[in-house]
């Protein structure tokens, strides 16, 4: 589940500062220079004190955007002071929360937090806001505090939060809510692809699909997960959805299918040690203990970093 979340929140595109391109040192600060370039270039706009205070803002957020992979106190001051100069612009805030998260030493969630909520404030029509804030809660694992803005989000643009409010009941354990959201999420989906004229899948069929059977799984409708499951491994094939519809063919007893889809997430990652002890379990239930055994020693051997397995090894 919690690869689920990670393809989730990586699938979510969250909003960025966009600085338009003007003549001149501005136009180096603010455009698609190299850092090497858009530093001093900014830095040169900022000192001269004779421009705009909309253009010394800006010019502090390009600067900070070239401090944020190695000298992120420095990012978070220098929107300290693009703020200062300019305390109406949601995405400075945004921005300034995003370093912030780089830094868990020097600011508390609460630092982080109360800028997600500022650029709410100045931004409540955009839903963009409220999944930062929720996005934020949800890889905090505070599903709770997620709630509220996914509801905002969904009143806002529709559908659109559905998928992410059943991703949260999902870990909140509210598999009925979880469900009930997911399938409002893959109505709209379903009636996309009709308008389109689209038939194949894709990966927002892996994410609704996959995190519905999840939830059917947990409430023992093998039936339904395997159904479920299966059409989001069309339309992403990952080692965590055939770990899934293994666990549920097992739970069927039906271990050749089991043993298929273990085998499967093994040769995506052979050194999934979950999968063995899975697929070791699944050989013993029809008898194939030298494979059990076999399965139960590359594990142990992979856990003590004894061993690499081989993706050619045969079963």
């Amino acid at each position: 589940m919690r690869s689920i979340t990670s393809l989730l929140v990586g699938f979510i595109s969250l909003a960025c500062v966009t600085l338009p391109a003007q003549a001149g040192p501005l136009e180096t600060c603010t455009g698609p220079s190299n850092a090497e370039e858009t530093a001093p270039a900014c830095t040169e706009i900022i000192e001269n004190e004779k421009l705009s205070a909309s253009d010394r803002a800006r010019a502090y957020a390009a600067r900070a955007e070239t401090y944020k992979e190695f000298l992120q106190d420095d990012a978070v001051k220098d929107m300290d002071k693009a703020i200062e100069l300019m305390p109406k612009i949601a995405d400075y805030y945004q921005k300034r929360a995003e370093y912030k998260k780089k830094l868990p030493e020097a600011f508390s969630s609460y630092a982080v937090l109360k800028d997600l909520a500022s650029a709410i404030n100045l931004e409540p029509k955009k839903s963009e806001r409220y999944t930062e804030r929720a996005v934020y809660n949800l890889e905090n694992d505070e599903y709770e505090a997620a709630l509220p803005d996914l509801a905002k989000i969904i009143e806002l643009k529709g559908n659109k939060g559905y998928l992410m409010r059943g991703l949260a009941y999902t870990r909140m354990g509210k598999t009925s809510e979880a469900i009930s959201d997911l399938n409002k999420s893959i109505a709209a989906l379903e009636a996309d692809k009709r308008r389109l004229n689209q038939d194949n899948r894709t990966a927002d069929d892996a994410f609704n699909f996959g995190l519905r059977g999840l939830n059917y799984l947990t409430l023992r409708q093998y039936d339904m997960a395997i159904a479920d499951i299966s059409i989001a491994i069309s339309g992403h094939d990952h080692l965590v959805l055939h770990i899934m519809r293994g666990n549920a063919f097992a739970a069927k007893k039906q271990y050749e299918m089991a043993i298929e889809d273990y085998t499967k997430a093994l040769k995506e990652k052979p050194d999934q040690i979950e999968a063995y002890y899975l697929r070791a379990n699944a050989y013993e239930q029809i008898g194939q203990l030298s494979k059990a055994t076999a399965d139960r020693t590359e594990a142990a051997l992979v856990t003590v970093g004894l061993k690499k397995p081989s993706i050619k090894k045969a079963h």
